[in-house]
């Protein structure tokens, strides 16, 4: 597995994380998954990087599971139940990151699958409410949209 950060992406790592958390989402991830390995992570949170690559969370977290082992795109974080090890990942990153909700977006390719978390300080009932207004939609598909088209170069 790589777990890399290039120093050439590291800016616009922080470029976009800056971007979401003007909107109000303090965390981001993402992971490129081929034949159920990662390839390559980044997370806007260096200390969970680092405990995530440390401690092999890749092999309980549950939302990374769920985007590999399901066809559907979307994980809510609240209203997933873990327990054991996977639990303890998510509160953990919880924890680490300030965060109370969010959401994991698994994109299919034909041989990868994508994942993108987001995570709030917000309560899961704000957070929710606001991915209901069209504006706010808006700019998360843009700060997206630019992330990618940055990552992809």
């Amino acid at each position: 597995m790589r777990w890399e950060l290039l120093e050439t992406k590291n800016e616009h790592l922080r470029l976009t994380y800056d971007a979401f958390k003007r909107v109000g989402v303090n965390y981001f991830s993402y992971g490129l998954i081929q034949k159920n390995k990662v390839l390559t992570s980044c997370f806007s949170n260096k200390e969970w990087g680092d405990l995530y690559k440390k401690n092999n969370y890749h092999k309980v977290d549950p939302l990374l599971r769920g985007v590999m082992h399901s066809s559907f795109p979307l994980i809510v974080w609240d209203a997933l139940h873990p327990a054991g090890e996977a639990k303890k990942v998510m509160m953990e990153r919880n924890e680490v990151c300030k965060v109370k909700s969010g959401l994991t977006i698994g994109l299919f390719g034909k041989d990868t699958k994508e994942i993108i978390a987001l995570g709030a300080e917000a309560s899961p009932k704000e957070f929710y409410q606001l991915l209901k207004e069209e504006q706010y939609l808006s700019e998360i598909h843009h700060i997206i949209k630019c992330f990618y088209a940055a990552f992809k170069e």
